[in-house]
């Protein structure tokens, strides 16, 4: 079984009333089989599990061993390949940071 270790960031979000509301940080731990997940998967379970509004996108970070450096997950094809950096370990730990999606939109764009 593949192991990931994914701490979620605090962050701030709006009830429906508008009303800021702080989510406390936490750490989810998820055990799965190579090969049975897509990326998309794992961005829709983690949304029932942290609750975020619909403004706001969670992004998911990893260390890139090949780049020496964090980078952010952006389609399943990335993801996969993390899978096969960390598959020696057979765990990874991640990151979820959240952000509003009109930032995300305008960073992806520049």
């Amino acid at each position: 079984m593949f192991s990931l270790d994914i701490k979620v960031q605090a962050f701030m979000t709006k009830d429906r009333d508008g009303k800021k509301i702080y989510v406390k940080g936490k750490e989810v731990h998820w055990s799965m089989e190579v090969g049975t997940i897509i990326f998309e998967m794992l961005v829709s379970s983690l949304s029932e599990v942290v609750s975020w509004s619909s403004y706001q996108k969670g992004t998911v970070w990893y260390f890139d061993k090949a780049l020496g450096e964090d980078a952010m997950i952006v389609d399943d094809n990335q993801f996969q390949n993390m899978l096969g950096m960390y598959k020696s370990e057979m765990s990874c730990k991640l990151l979820l940071i959240m952000v509003e999606k009109s930032m995300f939109e305008q960073h992806i764009v520049a």
